[in-house]
C-alpha cells in the first residue's frame, strides 16, 4: 500500500519534470533538456516499479 502511494508520486513528480523541463527549454533557460528528461525517466520508471510492487502488497 505504501509502495504503491510512493510509486504514484515519483509518477506524478516525473510528469510535474517533464513540463517544468519543457518550459525552461521553451524560454531558453535550461542548459541540459536531455539530462533533465533523463531524470524524470528515472523518476518515472522508478514510480512504475513501486506501484506494481505496491499491487502485490
Amino acid at each position: 500500500m505504501l509502495r504503491s502511494k510512493l510509486g504514484t508520486l515519483l509518477v506524478i513528480s516525473a510528469a510535474l519534470s517533464f513540463a517544468a523541463g519543457f518550459a525552461l527549454d521553451a524560454q531558453g533557460s535550461i542548459a541540459n533538456l536531455e539530462l533533465w528528461i533523463a531524470s524524470a525517466v528515472l523518476l518515472l520508471l522508478s514510480g512504475a516499479v513501486l506501484i506494481v510492487l505496491g499491487q502485490n502488497d
